[in-house]
C-alpha cells in the first residue's frame, strides 16, 4: 500500500508550537512585555479549552459513580443487614471487577488519542472494537468469582449473614459487568475527540433514569437488594446504548466509527501492550479505597457484637449501621470518594509509600479512625498531584512529539484497504 501521499503530508507540518514561539534574543523591554503577554494569551487559551472538556468529564465521572451510590442508598433503607452487605458487595466488585475495566480501558486515552492526532479516524474506532471484544471475555472469570463472593467472605471470617447478601448482591450486579465492558471503552472513544457532550447527556440521563427505576424494582416489586443491583445493569446499559445511537448516526462520528478488520487482530496486540499499565494504577487506587471500606468494616463489626453478643470473627469486613460515627466517616470521606483519580503510575508510590503510613498513624497512634483515614487518603491525593505537576512541567513536549512523528516516519502506519 502507497503511503507516500500521507507521508508527504505530515512531513509538510509545522514544528510542534512553532506559532506559540516567541522571539527572545531582541533587548528591548517593550518586546519582552509583548512576548509575556503572547505566553499569557497562549496559556489562557489553552486553560480555556482543557477547562471545556474537563468539566463535563467530571460531571461523567461523578454521574456514572453516584449509579451505584443511589443503589446503595436504596438498600440501606431496607436495613441495617442489606445495608452492611451491599457495601460490602460494592467494595468488593468494584476491586475485582469495574476497576479493572476502568484500568484496562484506560489504554484507549493514549490509542485513540495518537489515532487522532495523526488523522487516522478509522483507527478511532478500530481500537474501541478492539477494546470491547478483548474486555467482554474478561467479565467470564470475573462473573464466577462474584458467585463465590459470600463463601469467600466467610472464609475470611465474615458474618454469614452479611456474606449471603453481599453474595447475593454480586451476582446480580454480573450484567452490569458486562454493560461496563462497552460502556468504558465508548467513554474513551468519545472523549479522545473531545465530544464530551454526548457523554454528558447520556451519563445524566442514565442516572436521573436510574433513580426512580432502582425505586420501582427495590420498593414498588419487591426485590429488594436485588433490584438495586439489576437497577445499576440497566442503567449501564442504557448508558451505552445511548452512546452507540450517537456514534453510529452522528456526523461528528463519520470518520471515525468504521473499522479495518485486516488490522482488528493488530489493534488487540496494541491495546494489550498499554492496557496493564493502566490498570494497575486503578487497581492501586481501588484497593485503597476498598481497604478503608474493611477498616470501617471491623469497626461497625465490633460495634455490632458488642450489642447482640454474637460470636463472629470480623476479619477482613464487617458491618456498617446507621450510628452517627458511621454518618460522620463517611460525610468526611465522601469528596474524595467523588474525587478524578489520576491513572498514573505515580499512584502507587503516593498511596502506598506515603499515604497507607500516614493513614495507619493517624488512624492507630493517633486514635482519628475515620478521620485519619481520610488524612491519608488527602495526603496521598495531594502528593500524586504535586508530582504528576512536576512531571508535566518538567517534561519536554515538543520532544514527545517529535518521537511521535518518528514512530509515523518509521512507516507504523496500516492504511485502510
Amino acid at each position: 500500500m502507497d503511503q507516500s501521499p500521507l507521508l508527504e503530508k505530515l512531513q509538510q507540518l509545522p514544528p510542534p508550537h512553532d506559532d506559540y514561539k516567541v522571539a527572545e534574543t531582541t533587548t528591548n523591554p517593550s518586546s519582552r512585555l509583548t512576548g509575556r503577554r503572547k505566553k499569557m494569551d497562549v496559556l489562557l487559551d489553552q486553560l480555556k479549552k482543557v477547562t471545556r472538556m474537563a468539566a463535563p468529564m467530571v460531571v461523567v465521572s461523578v454521574t456514572q459513580y453516584l449509579v451505584q451510590v443511589v443503589s446503595l442508598m436504596m438498600s440501606g433503607h431496607l436495613g441495617e443487614l442489606s445495608l452492611s452487605g451491599v457495601a460490602i458487595a460494592t467494595s468488593c466488585t468494584n476491586v475485582t471487577g469495574f476497576a479493572l475495566l476502568f484500568g484496562l480501558a484506560g489504554a484507549l486515552e493514549t490509542l485513540c488519542g495518537q489515532a487522532y492526532g495523526a488523522e487516522q479516524y478509522w483507527k478511532c474506532g478500530t481500537y474501541t472494537y478492539a477494546s470491547i471484544i478483548s474486555l467482554v471475555p474478561i467479565c467470564v472469570p470475573v462473573s464466577i468469582l462474584w458467585y463465590y463472593v459470600d463463601d469467600i467472605l466467610v472464609s475470611i471470617g465474615q458474618d454469614p449473614e452479611i456474606a449471603s447478601v453481599a453474595g447475593q448482591y454480586a451476582v446480580c450486579l454480573i450484567p452490569a459487568l458486562f454493560g461496563d465492558a462497552v460502556l468504558q471503552p465508548l467513554n474513551r472513544y468519545f472523549q479522545s475527540q473531545g465530544l464530551t457532550l454526548p457523554m454528558l447527556l447520556s451519563s445524566v440521563a442514565a442516572l436521573c433514569g436510574h433513580v426512580p427505576v432502582c425505586w420501582a424494582l427495590v420498593y414498588k416489586f419487591g426485590l429488594g437488594n436485588v433490584g438495586a443491583a439489576l437497577a445499576i445493569g440497566l442503567a449501564y446499559w442504557f448508558n451505552a446504548g445511548l452512546l452507540v445511537l450517537y456514534m453510529r448516526w452522528a456526523g461528528s462520528c463519520e470518520k471515525t466509527r468504521g473499522m479495518c478488520w485486516d488490522d482488528l487482530g493488530a489493534s488487540v496486540t496494541e491495546f494489550w501492550r498499554f492496557a496493564p499499565d493502566n490498570y494497575i494504577a486503578s487497581l492501586l487506587c481501588a484497593i485503597w479505597n476498598w481497604s478503608g471500606g474493611q477498616h470501617w468494616g471491623v469497626e461497625r463489626a465490633g460495634g455490632r457484637e458488642s450489642r447482640e453478643s454474637q460470636s463472629s470473627d470480623p476479619i477482613g469486613g464487617g458491618d456498617f449501621d446507621s450510628g452517627g460515627g458511621n454518618r460522620q466517616h463517611h460525610a468526611l470521606l465522601l469528596p474524595q470518594l467523588l474525587r478524578l483519580r489520576f491513572q498514573q503510575r505515580q499512584g502507587g508510590g503516593a498511596y502506598y509509600g506515603v499515604g497507607m503510613p500516614v493513614a495507619v498513624l493517624m488512624c492507630f497512634v493517633f486514635h482519628l479512625e475515620g478521620k485519619g483515614l481520610w488524612v491519608g487518603i488527602l495526603t496521598a491525593s495531594t502528593l500524586q498531584a504535586v508530582l504528576l505537576a512536576f512531571i508535566t512541567a518538567f517534561t519536554n513536549w515538543d520532544r514527545q512529539a517529535e518521537k511521535a512523528r518518528e514512530r509515523i516516519f518509521d512507516g507504523n502506519i496500516i492504511l485502510p484497504a
